[in-house]
């Protein structure tokens, strides 16, 4: 069966990830590495995951095509499966227009994790990730349009073009699923208490795992050991020129954006962020400028 690992970008999706590795290996990668995560839980917008289960030459599609395929993958994957087997998905779960098929049939994959996060911080996250100002950050987290090729300026080699939407629909579409096919996890408890909510996610699995192997592995993926890796050895996911682990903390983004920003993001998204337990208010001290 697959196990879903999903999130909107930058919501710490790599960090449980590299977690969860560590728990299952205990501790036999080093998760800053160029190799990090030895193939755990491939990406599925990936080209040579979806070619590897399907066989098929994923240049050759158009997008029609192409979305058939990758849903295919899934079941595949879904039906080869023996043990768990976790996959990292950034896909909106909605289909990207009416009438289309999604991409998660009900076959494929027995529980997505969903890593949630304040869409505030998500945004700064995302504007260092992907080399743009908190403004236009805003607007991708804002638009039903948004696709990787908002996020990265990398070409579409490795992996194919992958919807988004905006932070709210995407939150909503994945939170939809039937209670026992979805598990939320938000950062901000898994930053407060990351062996608490590990404990959670193991105890979900119905994984066999000690206390102190969580804690173990909580103490080996701490940010500053993260960052500390990648400063050395370099990390695949990081951007050309860019920093991947940046600090992973919680309210820079109530801090650092405009009151325009802040408002535009509340507006697009303000009713699944109450839903969801942040609040649409901020500190009283903001920056003055905006676009």
């Amino acid at each position: 069966m697959l196990i879903w690992l999903a999130s909107y970008p930058r919501s710490g999706n790599t960090w449980l990830r590299l977690m969860l590795h560590d728990i299952l290996t205990g501790g036999q990668s080093r998760p800053g590495g160029r190799a990090a995560g030895n193939g755990f839980a491939p990406i599925v917008s990936s080209r040579s995951f979806i070619e590897r289960q399907t066989d098929v030459q994923t240049s050759d599609l158009n997008d029609r095509e192409l979305n058939a395929c990758r849903r295919a993958a899934h079941d595949i994957a879904a039906g080869k499966a023996a043990a768990p087997f976790f996959v990292k998905v950034h896909d909106n779960h909605q289909p990207v227009g009416a009438g289309e098929d999604g991409l998660f049939s009900p076959a494929a994959g027995s529980l997505a994790i969903y890593l949630l996060r304040d869409p505030a911080d998500v945004a700064v996250s995302l504007a260092g990730f992907a080399g743009v100002d908190l403004p236009r950050a805003v607007d991708i987290l804002c638009d039903d349009h948004a696709s990787r090729s908002h996020i990265t300026r990398q070409p579409h080699h490795d992996q194919v073009a992958y919807h988004l939407g905006r932070w709210s629909n995407h939150v909503s579409g994945w939170l939809s699923r039937p209670s026992d096919q979805v598990l939320r996890i938000r950062y901000e408890d898994l930053h407060r208490d990351p062996a608490g909510q590990l404990r959670i996610v193991i105890g979900r699995l119905g994984l066999n795992v000690s206390q102190a192997r969580i804690e173990a592995a909580v103490e080996r993926t701490r940010f500053d050991h993260l960052s500390r890796q990648e400063r050395r050895h370099g990390f695949n996911e990081a951007p050309a020129g860019r920093i991947f682990f940046r600090g992973g903390r919680i309210g820079d983004g109530r801090r650092l954006l405009s009151d325009a920003d802040f408002a535009r993001l509340v507006a697009a998204n303000g009713a699944v962020m109450t839903a969801q337990g942040y609040a649409v208010r901020r500190p009283e001290t903001r920056p003055e400028t905006s676009r």
